[in-house]
């Protein structure tokens, strides 16, 4: 029990550093694409809209699953 346990803390460290990297990597693609197209009319603002969204969502996910694992983990504690 206390393996499974300290797997679920790294499962959720890992969790949260996915979802950070990915929060990050969402804002720069939806500064990108603001500044490609509004400051400087370009057709791929509509992709990076698109990867930013992508990927803001991914890193909600990854929030949403370390947050069952610390909930996991604290009926295991109880």
């Amino acid at each position: 029990m206390n393996k499974n346990k300290k797997q679920l803390k790294l499962k959720q460290k890992d969790c949260r550093r996915f979802m950070a990297v990915l929060l990050v990597i969402g804002s720069y693609l939806y500064f990108g694409a603001v500044t490609t197209t509004y400051i400087q009319p370009a057709s791929g603002g509509n992709l990076l809209f698109f990867l930013s969204l992508l990927t803001i969502l991914s890193g909600i996910g990854y929030g949403c699953t370390s947050l069952k694992i610390k909930i996991q983990l604290e009926n295991e504690h109880n």
